[in-house]
């Protein structure tokens, strides 16, 4: 075996536990084995702390000057097989906790972690930092995998450092909390500020879509005063009115409502018509609108009412699957998609699974998922 397949080999035992079980199959052909590559990665990393080698040509590695190990880059050298990621591996321990005492100090001033992407803290990027913090967790919660034990610190600092909802709500709502607190907006209907300022209207969009808010959302707002009592006072019967629907709202909802009494939902497809009427090109509007907003607005609550998944978390080419599959179950392509879905029920969300339940597909037993497997409709 030449030098490079060598040094090749010497990287996948070190980064073995980071590689796809087909990547683990692949290496077996070659001799090498779990046992193999813990014992090889233990080894290689008492011999890069008693010897490191210098990367050749300085510029040419990670930087100047940086160690490498067999190739790798030097962060990943101290890298022991089955260690989780940054938080919790116990070479990285001293770099998270340096950066918490960035995040108190932001919070002791601020009174909250909801800081800007590009926020840095006595020269630290806090606001990349936090990023990273939440995309690893939210990436751990779609797996279906516990919150890792470390982000806890963060929520001691801040409960909300990571809501459920868009961040760029969770900063407006600290805004407007530091103003009402100041004693900013005296002249108030129902108790709440008022105005055309930038605190006026956001307080009066909350007051109006209050009932649509996620109840910690609520929760938050009842905390500086925004109650529910509050809300309709601020808003008031004529405001909730008019910003409810529009008239030509209303009269497009009527097609939606007529499709849904005709086929019992609402995922037509894109170029799909209605009596004459564009409703796949209507809802997918919609549905883009409703992604951006961090509540429901009232026309998609008037659209949640005719469907509850007119607009689901999961790709609507599955929506699609679905339906011809509840309509016409016993076709070919029904029986396909449906034997899909049974050995994929493990990965599928669980809206998922109870709509695939109220048709009487389940489990039924226990069937291996085949990578690669998708939706063949």
């Amino acid at each position: 075996m030449d030098k490079p397949a060598q040094e090749w080999l010497r990287i996948q035992q070190r980064r073995y536990h980071l590689l796809l079980p087909g990547q683990h199959d692949l290496l077996d052909k070659l001799g090498l084995k779990p046992e193999t590559a813990t014992a090889g990665a233990q080894a290689a990393t008492a011999c890069a702390s008693a010897a490191p080698v210098r990367a050749p040509g300085g510029p040419q590695g990670d930087a100047e000057g940086t160690e490498a190990v067999g190739g790798l880059p030097a962060v990943a050298r101290h890298r022991p097989l089955g260690v989780p990621r940054v938080g919790q591996r116990p070479d990285q321990r001293v770099r998270f906790d340096s950066a918490l005492v960035h995040a108190r100090a932001w919070a002791d001033v601020h009174g909250h972690l909801a800081v800007p992407r590009d926020t840095r803290q006595s020269g630290f990027a806090l606001g990349m930092w936090l990023f990273s913090q939440r995309n690893r967790a939210k990436q751990r919660a779609r797996q279906g995998e516990p919150a890792s034990p470390h982000l806890g610190q963060l929520a001691a600092i801040d409960p909300w450092w990571n809501p459920p909802w868009d961040l760029h709500w969770q900063r407006n709502y600290y805004r407007a909390r530091d103003c009402m607190r100041a004693g900013r907006g005296a002249d108030t209907v129902g108790g709440l500020p008022v105005g055309k300022d930038a605190l006026g209207i956001w307080v009066k969009r909350q007051c109006t879509l209050y009932t649509s808010l996620h109840p910690d959302q609520q929760h938050l707002l009842a905390a500086i005063g925004i109650t529910p009592e509050a809300a309709r006072a601020r808003v008031g019967p004529r405001d909730s009115h008019r910003l409810t629907t529009t008239p030509r709202f209303d009269t497009d909802v009527a097609h939606a409502r007529s499709y849904a009494a005709q086929h019992g939902h609402l995922a037509p497809h894109a170029g799909e018509e209605h009596e004459g009427f564009p409703i796949g090109r209507w809802l997918a509007e919609h549905r883009q609108r409703a992604r951006k907003k961090s509540g429901m607005s009232p026309q998609a609550r008037v659209l949640a009412s005719l469907d509850p998944w007119w607009n689901p978390p999961w790709p609507m080419r599955w929506q699609y699957c679905y339906h011809y599959a509840r309509t016409l179950p016993d076709t070919p392509r029904a029986a396909r998609w449906i034997t899909a879905q049974r050995q994929a029920w493990p990965l599928l969300h669980p809206g998922q699974q109870q709509l695939l339940a109220d048709i009487g597909i389940s489990v039924g037993r226990q069937l291996s998922f085949q990578r690669g497997r998708s939706c063949s409709l």
